[in-house]
């Protein structure tokens, strides 16, 4: 058993019959295991834990995801949305107690208030902290959708200042 084990571990990917004995180690595998993860975690970072924080902001959604208990179908489910007070609060009380990163999570909604509202909160959270890494966003395609859009725009600007001296800015 000892030699599968080692055998196993010395792949890059493993199979599904890889897994199956993974998980079913015995207490002196698992140490071979353990060491195994923590040698390959290290390759790639260090041995350091970081904090990170998660705002729920709002749990209003448009969306009737199977698998979510916030789907809009859930009415058993009080809904909210954080006045900037109580949102401004959370980020403050994570930069003090020296959260490595925050995500902004919410449920997916797409009016035009609701998007300028988030990207409202993102910019005065970079400017809060300093750019410190407070501003991981994770609330459906909406926002990143309109942001993608500025970036194309910008860079087609950019490609067309280039090459020519007028610019005409195409709508994305």
């Amino acid at each position: 058993m000892s030699g599968q084990i080692d055998e196993i571990l010395l792949k890059k990917e493993f199979d599904k019959q890889d897994i199956i004995f993974l998980l079913q180690t015995n207490k002196q595998e698992a140490k071979k295991l353990f060491k195994a993860a923590l040698e390959t975690k290290l390759k790639y970072t260090d041995n350091k834990v970081r904090l990170r924080g998660l705002i729920e902001y709002s749990n209003i959604c448009r969306k009737r995801c199977l698998y979510c208990g916030l789907r809009n179908s859930t009415i058993k489910v009080d809904r909210y949305t954080l006045t900037d007070e109580e949102y401004f609060s959370c980020i403050e009380q994570a930069i003090k107690l020296n959260y490595g990163s925050i995500a902004l999570q919410s449920g997916e909604r797409q009016n035009e208030e609701f998007i300028n509202k988030i990207e409202y909160l993102i910019k005065k959270t970079k400017e809060i902290s300093n750019n410190s890494g407070y501003n991981s966003t994770n609330y459906g395609g909406t926002y990143y959708n309109k942001v993608i859009k500025k970036k194309a725009k910008k860079k087609s600007v950019k490609k067309q200042k280039k090459t020519t001296k007028t610019v005409n800015v195409v709508k994305i």
